[in-house]
């Protein structure tokens, strides 16, 4: 791309007055050769009339690819008019393409501005109408697919948490396809019903998204949120579902633009403090858990989360056996995953307190507001919720219970990118640090970070360093590093910056049954 970008800076030097549409043109024949792309509303009479010119027979293919990767091809015209196929539909189609090109040189600007040549006072002015030509026409969304998707969890790399012992993971993964040609990608929680989640995403949600425009994400989630969440519909299913939607429309956004998903959320590229988490270090004898956070400290980590939720007894056991081994620098946070009742919590806290813990999670229930009114009380460890909410309204709730001071929306389940904006700009009226859940698949967790980046409440980055997650290592591209000083950085591609490989999905379909036994 940026030899296109100096191709394009030559040719502006030697001709000034070139305009956006020139450069099409260039780009066209440059593939196709002297010839010219039909688009505009003259497109059917320009082909009607070109058809009428033509005097061939029908003998010969009616179209042949001209480009490696069989994308390109030319038509015959003869062929077409002796099969009696229609005109109009064959304009349309050129149109669309045209659109496909536009959306796929979204990232041309930044690679035209680098190749040109310095100090030349219109090229930034250029540049500008360039992008604009090319983002003028809306992505009207052609598609809306789900798919469910699970691997087994060897008994070796199985870990036992506050909800059960993990053996397999799920996910769904939403795809948003335009009429550009364009394709992002989300991923909507499992919510323990993985093959519903994608049968709501395919059918009900669908019907509301198919034919809207993708830049629209804001209309998008109302629309949704009018049918499916205001009144009638199926509640914590349809935020899940409109999660992964909303994830693959902020995706679409950023591949249109060529910006990352940061950048077009006002962010930059900042580091990310980042903790130790996922399906991970769960119940086990304390030397076991010491050497597995020995592994994560060794790798850069400063922070650690610890699962509880057992016997107060033990969890506490096990905590101090971390403390002990790696002293006061680290922080250790600790989840419950609803394990605990009230009784255990108040057997808890002072222990807690005790081990400088940073945040005792989810103890309880999301809806049981009582207990964690009540556990707010009982000692210094903050308490953290959020995962197992759903949108801004629920987690005013939250906010107003006055108990919970970690929040935690899940991207793939809170309602998506567009939500958790809204989630934390409440949380920062009320000076509340937003620490997002990460969820079972890279595509989370590049957006995760990308989110963290453009917030001005950012928390922790929860890193999944589950053993052999292939959500994480296969299905997309490395979606974080960790850093010496204990910190990630956003990706810088286009959109989330990953890409999902359909050839793992397809290897990997739905497995039912539970999760977690």
């Amino acid at each position: 791309m940026k030899f296109i970008g100096q191709l394009l800076g030559e040719h502006l030097a030697r001709y000034p007055a070139m305009q956006v549409s020139d450069v099409y043109k260039l780009l066209h024949q440059a593939a196709l050769g002297p010839a010219h792309a039909i688009t505009g509303s003259d497109a059917l009479a320009r082909l009607e009339a070109e058809a009428a010119a033509r005097s061939g027979g029908a003998d010969g293919p009616l179209a042949e690819v001209i480009s490696p990767d069989g994308r390109l091809a030319r038509v015959h015209l003869d062929v077409y008019r002796a099969k009696g196929l229609p005109l109009d539909a064959l304009a349309t189609k050129f149109n669309t393409e045209l659109d496909a090109v536009r959306a796929s040189l979204g990232h041309l600007p930044r690679c035209v501005r680098a190749g040109l040549p310095r100090g030349r006072r219109h090229a930034a002015s250029w540049s500008r109408r360039l992008n604009a030509a090319m983002h003028d026409s809306s992505l009207r969304i052609r598609d809306v697919i789900a798919i469910p998707t699970s691997f087994p969890v060897r008994a070796e790399d199985s870990v036992t948490l506050g909800v059960g012992r993990a053996v397999k993971r799920d996910a769904v993964i939403v795809k948003i396809v335009t009429e550009s040609g364009l394709v992002g990608y989300g991923e909507a929680h499992h919510g323990r019903a993985p093959g519903a989640v994608a049968k709501l995403v395919e059918t009900t949600l669908r019907q509301l998204v198919v034919g809207q425009d993708a830049h629209d994400v804001t209309g998008i989630w109302k629309r949704v949120y009018d049918k499916q969440l205001a009144s009638h519909g199926l509640g914590a299913a349809a935020s899940i579902g409109l999660s992964g939607i909303d994830m693959a429309l902020w995706d679409v956004r950023g591949k249109a633009t060529g910006l990352p998903l940061y950048r077009l959320l006002g962010g930059a590229d900042r580091p990310v403090p980042a903790y130790a988490g996922g399906v991970s270090l769960g119940y086990q004898p304390p030397e076991d858990l010491v050497a597995e956070a020995g592994v994560h400290v060794a790798q850069g980590y400063k922070a650690v989360k610890l699962r509880i939720g057992d016997t107060v007894r033990d969890d506490l056991a096990r905590i101090e056996a971390v403390r002990r081994a790696f002293g006061d620098d680290l922080v250790i946070l600790t989840d419950a995953n609803t394990g605990y009742d009230l009784k255990a919590a108040r057997a808890a806290m002072p222990g807690l307190d005790a081990l400088n813990a940073g945040w005792l999670e989810e103890p309880f229930p999301a809806h049981d507001y009582h207990s964690y009114r009540l556990a707010a009380q009982l000692g210094r460890t903050p308490l953290a919720a959020g995962e197992n909410h759903y949108t801004r309204f629920e987690f005013q709730h939250v906010i107003d219970t006055q108990a919970v001071t970690i929040l935690q929306p899940d991207l793939s389940k809170s309602g998506g990118i567009t939500e958790c904006l809204r989630i934390a700009h409440l949380a920062s009226t009320w000076k509340l640090p937003v620490h997002p859940h990460t969820s079972m698949t890279g595509l989370n967790m590049a957006a995760c970070v990308h989110f963290l980046c453009a917030i001005d409440n950012a928390g922790y980055f929860e890193a999944d360093v589950s053993k052999n997650n292939r959500f994480r290592d296969q299905l997309v591209a490395t979606p974080f590093r960790i850093g010496a000083d204990g910190c990630v950085r956003p990706l810088n591609g286009p959109g989330l910056g990953v890409e999902v490989d359909e050839a793992f999905l397809a290897a990997h379909p739905l497995i039912d049954g539970p999760a977690y036994v």
